[in-house]
């Protein structure tokens, strides 16, 4: 399996790879990061037949999660909105090696996501983060600061974001939330326009992986 960039940090040097501050809190390890494909991959292999999807990461940041994804999927859309961030994305695809399979796209999920070919959108919103006096001797320690609830990517709030995609005939959703999402207002929001729809929770260490699958 393809080490995800926060296994790949620790010889930043020799993989010429570039951070942020806080990308390092954000990014997901090599054992979280293959506990949330593992359970994305059975939730779509139950529908598609193990064909290899094209999954769009709408909140790419600096990589990690679609260097990991890219480990099982046909193509990664890796869409960031922070130009600055942008760049050290794109240069963390070409230094993992993965151009011919991830490809960055510079802009707004919401504004850019229609234009994008996808089976799987994975979404990972901002909802903590590291302090600002976190770094002490010995390198940057990180320690959680919530955001307020719920999750929102841009101007929308997550429902907005998942009922925006399924209109839009992606039937396969994936979002990293937190355990203090408000699950109730979550649920109802989506089945008030799809009532069939499956919604399927997984508690994977400090997070909660939510797939929405429309069949």
């Amino acid at each position: 399996m393809v080490k995800t960039i926060r296994e790949l940090g620790y010889d930043v040097n020799e993989k010429n790879l570039k951070f942020t501050y806080d990308s390092f809190y954000y990014a997901s390890g090599q054992y979280y990061m293959t506990q949330i494909i593992n359970f994305m991959r059975r939730e779509y292999d139950r529908h598609r037949r193990k064909v290899a999807p094209v999954i769009t990461d709408a909140t790419a940041n600096i990589g990690a999660s679609s260097t990991g994804l890219a480990t099982w999927a046909a193509r990664v859309n890796a869409v960031e909105i922070d130009a600055y961030v942008f760049g050290a994305l794109a240069n963390n695809i070409w230094a993992c090696g993965l151009q011919s399979v991830v490809t960055p796209v510079l802009g707004d999920y919401n504004i850019v996501g229609p234009t994008l070919k996808e089976d799987i959108l994975f979404l990972d919103p901002v909802w903590a983060g590291p302090t600002e006096d976190a770094s002490v001797e010995g390198g940057p320690q990180f320690a959680e600061r919530q955001y307020e609830l719920p999750p929102s990517l841009g101007a929308l709030e997550l429902h907005d974001v998942v009922l925006a995609a399924l209109r839009r005939g992606t039937n396969y959703i994936f979002c990293k939330v937190p355990p203090q999402t408000q699950f109730d207002k979550f649920d109802t929001a989506i089945r008030q326009e799809y009532s069939a729809i499956k919604i399927i929770r997984k508690p994977i260490h400090k997070i909660i992986m939510c797939a929405i699958i429309n069949e």
